[in-house]
C-alpha cells in the first residue's frame, strides 16, 4: 500500500487520471473530483497555502458552495486544512491513502482470482489424470498449496505432472514432494544468511 501512496503523492501515477477513473468508487461526485484535482495541481507546485477565493478561480462554483464541498471532503478524510500561522495549509494525504488502498485492494483481488483459477485448474487436472473425483481432504490439501503455503505455481505443476505420469502416486505424494522441496529451500536460505552473518562479523 505504501508503494502506491508514494507513487500517487509524487505524481508518478497520474493523479488527475486516477481521480477521474476512481472518483465514483470513492463515493465522490464530479465537482469534488475536480476540486481535488485543482488542489493537487497547486500542491505539486509547492503551493500549500490556498484560500477559498484562489481555489474558486476558474471554477463554476461559488465560494460558498466551494466551502461546503471542502467541509465535506474534510469530514470524509480526503482533505486536511491546517489553520496554523494565520494560513490555510492544505494536505491531500488522506486522498492519497484512499486511492492507494483502492489500488492495493484491486491488486489483492486480482491475485486471489488468479489463485482461485489455478486452484480450480489443478483440481480438475488431478481428477482427470486420476480418473476420479478428489476427496474433500485432498481438495483441502491442494487449497493449502495456494492459500496457506503459497507455493510457486511452477513447482506445483512440476510435481502434479510427475504424479500423473507415475502409478499409485496421489495428492499426498505431491504434498510430501512440495514440503520436502520448500524445506530444503528454507535450509538453503538459512545457510546463506548464516554465511552472510559470519562474513559481516569477520570484517568488523
Amino acid at each position: 500500500m505504501e508503494k502506491y501512496y508514494d507513487l500517487i503523492k509524487n505524481n508518478l501515477i497520474n493523479f488527475d487520471n486516477l481521480i477521474i477513473e476512481k472518483y465514483a468508487s470513492l463515493k465522490l461526485n464530479e465537482t469534488e473530483a475536480m476540486i481535488l484535482i485543482k488542489i493537487n495541481r497547486l500542491l505539486q507546485k509547492d503551493i500549500t497555502s490556498i484560500s477559498v477565493k484562489k481555489l474558486a478561480k476558474n471554477m463554476s462554483v461559488s465560494e460558498t458552495d466551494l466551502a461546503n464541498y471542502l467541509m465535506r471532503l474534510i469530514d470524509f478524510g480526503f482533505l486536511k486544512i491546517d489553520f496554523a500561522s494565520q494560513k490555510e495549509l492544505y494536505s491531500l494525504d488522506g486522498t492519497y491513502e484512499k486511492l492507494a488502498n483502492l489500488l492495493y485492494g484491486e491488486d489483492n483481488n486480482q491475485d486471489n482470482q488468479l489463485k482461485e483459477n489455478r486452484l480450480v485448474a489443478t483440481v480438475k487436472k488431478l481428477e482427470q489424470g486420476f480418473n476420479k473425483v478428489l476427496s474433500p481432504v485432498d481438495v483441502e490439501i491442494v487449497r493449502k498449496w495456494f492459500y496457506e503455503f503459497d507455493y510457486e505455481y511452477k513447482d506445483i505443476e512440476e510435481f502434479v505432472n510427475k504424479a500423473l505420469s507415475s502409478k499409485n502416486k496421489g495428492v499426498k505424494y505431491i504434498d510430501r514432494a512440495l514440503v520436502n522441496k520448500y524445506s530444503e529451500k528454507s535450509d538453503d536460505d538459512m545457510t546463506a544468511l548464516q554465511d552472510l552473518w559470519k562474513e559481516y562479523h569477520g570484517k568488523n
